[in-house]
């Protein structure tokens, strides 16, 4: 393995701060950036291409980890995150989450980034269209769906590497955006910091026949130590222009976002 160390570098700073300026202003979506630019970045280790969109996830998970310290304890510190709204929506995403991280041992990377594309697609033209004030069909957390749907939120946030469905979900049950997205923040801190150690552990019994240098498990260190610093800078800008920001460019950038990186990823 040769890695052309200037250009990683430059690779992992831009991915890194782009991603991290995205989650600080939605609270969630820097998976949109990290995953398909990790895995981007990973052509430089051939030994890890049988299992690229895994390891690009696992290395997503350990940057959103690291990334979500700041940026959650900014939303909360802005009274943006709720704790009985966490507590409701953690049992199933958990479930879900541990789910997903089972089946990347099983699913083809191919397959996983596939897939990825044509979900996180569906979603932007969804919130493109989504007017929450004439929404007369609102969700509810406490409904006998909800632990349903937040399992399946759980099973494709780790599948695909992105929590894309949380803030649109939030909203459809008649959460405020800004503290969906603060809600979502924490939520993502809890649940990357779960898989990160999940993805660690199956990724070092997959890869157990190959000796892959900084690579841990399904998380890259190399490509960790290069974008934390960016991401980190970048989502304390972010959080701050996202609070004034309009609600409608929110969700109207927001979307973009999601259909540009799924339309990238396809290909």
């Amino acid at each position: 393995m040769l890695i052309e160390w200037p250009i990683f570098a430059v690779e992992c700073v831009l991915i890194g701060g782009l991603a991290g300026f995205v989650y600080g202003v939605f609270g969630s979506g820097a998976g949109l950036i990290l995953v398909p630019g990790f895995y981007y970045i990973l052509r430089q280790f051939p030994e890890v291409e049988a299992y690229q969109m895994q390891a690009a996830i696992g290395t997503a998970a350990m940057g959103a980890m690291l990334l979500g310290l700041s940026a959650a304890y900014m939303q909360w510190r802005s009274g943006y995150v709720k704790a009985v709204i966490v507590k409701i929506m953690l049992p199933g995403l958990v479930v879900g989450s541990l789910v997903a991280i089972g089946l990347l041992n099983i699913i083809s990377s191919g397959g996983v980034k596939h897939l990825f594309s044509v979900l996180i697609i569906a979603v932007a033209f969804w919130f493109w269209s989504y007017d929450q004030q004439s929404d007369k069909t609102k969700w509810s957390l406490t409904s006998s769906y909800h632990h349903f749907l937040t399992f399946l939120q759980g099973l494709w946030w780790f599948l695909l590497g992105v929590p894309v469905f949380t803030v649109p979900y939030l909203c459809k049950c008649g959460i405020r955006l800004r503290l969906a997205i603060g809600c979502s923040t924490f939520l993502g801190l809890l649940l990357s910091s779960m898989g990160v150690v999940l993805l660690i552990t199956t990724g070092i019994f997959q890869l157990r026949h190959v000796y892959i240098h900084g690579q841990l498990g399904f998380v890259n260190i190399y490509i960790v130590a290069f974008s934390l610093i960016p991401s980190a800078v970048m989502a304390a800008v972010g959080v701050k222009i996202g609070a004034k920001l309009p609600k409608v460019y929110l969700q109207k950038v927001y979307a973009i976002l999601v259909f540009v990186v799924g339309v990238l990823m396809f290909f």
